[in-house]
Parts: structure tokens; C-alpha cells; sequence
């Protein structure tokens, strides 16, 4: 937590206009210290990395994301376990990346701007003596953006992150669950959720900078300022094959579903999706596998 604290008094006390119009680049270092969920597994910690993207005038920025863990390691004694003692277990090192996309939305043209974003990505972890597991993560963070001087700003968001993970089989050691008195079979997969505080310094590598709306800006702008009336609302039936890896339990299916969602204008949309998988040999009858999401 000291790390963010020093962050921000760095940066936070030149306050200026740094908000850039058109389209525009930006590389962003960031910090988030992260409390993890009690059946995570792991110490509450830091995750370093940074963010690279591009952005649409000041409202719509998407980023390519990659975050570590810093000096991660294990911690089971609030995950519920039976006749728990320190003695029985021994804190390993962990290592953790995430990597994925982002797509930030700002609201306002201020000196002062909040911001809400959507992450999702790729998440593993490993111990040195365990392979790695991957899981998919999804997140969704809100804070403000401080513009400092020239072409940089400050921001500070919290975060809760959600992923699906069975800490027990992936970071205790056989030796571990010996001296615990557990198996694999005692552990199950996880629907974990945890929040987390970050701050990032927000560089603009291109960009005009002027306190006028570019065309981008002015049209973002026209096609949220009608209320109700700009949504459109669609209906998207879709057919598609889906070849799985060959490391995966499952045959190359044809999926059929659909989405239904909202169009925020010309530019924006939200889906929500359902694919289910169709028997081999039919074009009616619906096989046990199905994908959703959004």
C-alpha cells in the first residue's frame, strides 16, 4: 500500500489541463494492491504492471493490459480449513500475470474526470514446485483521473476482479495436504471475487491537445445526449463451428444461439450472448455444452 501512497504524492500536487482531443496513444504504469478473496490462497499484495492504448477523443480509450504479482505468496489460514495450524503449513512464493483487454469510458471534460472500465483477460498462477493454472478473469473498475502537467494525468480506481479457481489443488503441495489431512478430492473450484485499489499514471504519447471538441468528441457527445431515444435495441441470432484445442476433452462443435443488446449510437454496443452446442449428425437436437457472456 505505501507504493500507491508515494505514487500519488509524486504526481497529484502539479494539477493542470493534460485531456487530449482526437485520436490519441497512451502508456500507462499502474499499481493495484489487491485483497484477495478468503479462498483464494493467497497474502493480500501488490500487482505491478502498465497499460498500452489507444484512445477516441476524451471519452473512449481502449488498452491492452499486463499486470504481476510482486512478491505474491500463499496463505490458507482464513480458508476454512479443519484443525488449521501455522505449524502444519508452510508460505510458498507465487507467481501471477494477468494479461488481457480493457475498454475505459470518461465522463466529462474536466480537470477532474471519473471514469468507469471493463477488463477481461487471462490469469495464471503457479508455484515454483506446481504447474501454472490459467483462468479467464473479468473486471470492472471506477475512480477519477486527475490531468497533471502537459500530457500526463493521475488516476486512482477501485476494482473487483471475478474468476473461477481451485486454490486448493493448485497451491498446496502434496506435502501440504499430507500435513493438513486433506486430498484434491476435499477442494473444489471457486467462484472468487476480490476488490482492489490502483493507481496508474496515464501518459499521452500522441494526441492534440485543445480545450475544443474534436469531430470524434462532438460525435460521441450527439449520440448519448438523446436519452432513450438513440438506444437501439437488436436481436442477433447466430450459427458458428467452434474448434476446441486438442488438449481440451471436447469434440469441434456447430454452436448455434444469439445475442440481444443495446446500441448507444453509431459507435457503442452491449451484447449479451448464449451459444449451445448441436448433436453431431442433427441440425435441431442441442448437445450438453453451452457458452454465455457478454
Amino acid at each position: 500500500m505505501r507504493y500507491l501512497i508515494v505514487l500519488l504524492f509524486t504526481v497529484a500536487y502539479q494539477i493542470g489541463v493534460a485531456q487530449v482531443r482526437g485520436i490519441n496513444y497512451t502508456l500507462s504504469p499502474d499499481a493495484e494492491y489487491v485483497l484477495w478473496h478468503n479462498k483464494a490462497g493467497l497474502e493480500d499484495g501488490l500487482l505491478l504492471g502498465g497499460k498500452f492504448g489507444f484512445g477516441f477523443g476524451e471519452i473512449v480509450e481502449l488498452r491492452g493490459t499486463y499486470h504481476q504479482g510482486y512478491n505474491l505468496k500463499t496463505e490458507f489460514s482464513d480458508y476454512g480449513i479443519l484443525n488449521y495450524a501455522d505449524s502444519l503449513f508452510t508460505s510458498t512464493d507465487v507467481k501471477l500475470m494477468r494479461y488481457g483487454g480493457e475498454i475505459k469510458l470518461n465522463f466529462g471534460k474536466s480537470t477532474f474526470l471519473p471514469f468507469v472500465a471493463f477488463s477481461t483477460g487471462v490469469q495464471s498462477i503457479g508455484r515454483d514446485t506446481l504447474m501454472p493454472s490459467k483462468q479467464i478473469y473479468a473486471g470492472l473498475s471506477a475512480g477519477f483521473q486527475i490531468s497533471i502537467k502537459d500530457r500526463f494525468s493521475f488516476a486512482i480506481y477501485g476494482k473487483n476482479t471475478a474468476y473461477r479457481y481451485n486454490s486448493g489443488v493448485h497451491l498446496l503441495s502434496p506435502d501440504d495436504k499430507l500435513g493438513l489431512g486433506m486430498t484434491n478430492a476435499d477442494f473444489g473450484t471457486e467462484d472468487l471475487t476480490n476488490w482492489s485499489i490502483g493507481a496508474s499514471l496515464q501518459i499521452y504519447l500522441s494526441g492534440k491537445r485543445d480545450k475544443n471538441m474534436s469531430d470524434i468528441d462532438r460525435a460521441f457527445y450527439e449520440s448519448f445526449s438523446g436519452g432513450f431515444k438513440s438506444l437501439g435495441w437488436t436481436i442477433e441470432p447466430s450459427v458458428g463451428k467452434l474448434n476446441f484445442s486438442n488438449s481440451l476433452p471436447y469434440r469441434d462443435a456447430w454452436m448455434a444461439g444469439g445475442g440481444v443488446g443495446i446500441d448507444v449510437g453509431p459507435y457503442i454496443g452491449l451484447r449479451g450472448f448464449y451459444w449451445n452446442s448441436i448433436q453431431n449428425g442433427t441440425t435441431t437436437k442441442l448437445d450438453d455444452l453451452a457458452i454465455y457472456g457478454g
